[in-house]
């Protein structure tokens, strides 16, 4: 399979969302493009913030293969965070509402691919 791309959104949060085909192929994208090292780490998912001003906070980055049930809704976190600015504790219902709606998403296009999670 190659790259699939896709967007995804909840309210003014819009997200892209880019699946490989393997963890490998995640990594070297991260390489790639991404400003930090994890000293030699395997990178398995990754969230890249927007370097400008765009219509997307930025792009999610996750293998078709490994962990998603646990890859997706850590890199929406990191996303939705992002596009908020941070988050604080006592009003924290926003942040979570469009974490659960915007990995649900994610989830139902990948599903729709015929990967199993």
């Amino acid at each position: 399979m190659v790259a699939k791309t896709f967007t995804v959104s909840h309210g003014a949060i819009r997200i892209k969302v880019k699946l490989l085909p393997t963890i490998a192929d995640v990594h070297r994208e991260h390489q790639a493009v991404a400003r930090r090292c994890y000293d030699g780490k395997t990178v398995y998912a990754f969230f890249l913030p927007a370097q400008r001003v765009t219509r997307h906070v930025g792009i999610i980055v996750l293998p078709l293969q490994g962990r998603l049930r646990e890859y997706v809704p850590h890199e929406v976190t990191h996303a939705v965070i992002h596009s908020l600015n941070g988050v604080l504790s006592h009003d924290d219902e926003a942040c979570c509402t469009a974490i659960g709606r915007i990995t649900s998403r994610i989830f139902k296009h990948i599903e729709q691919l015929g990967v199993p999670l």
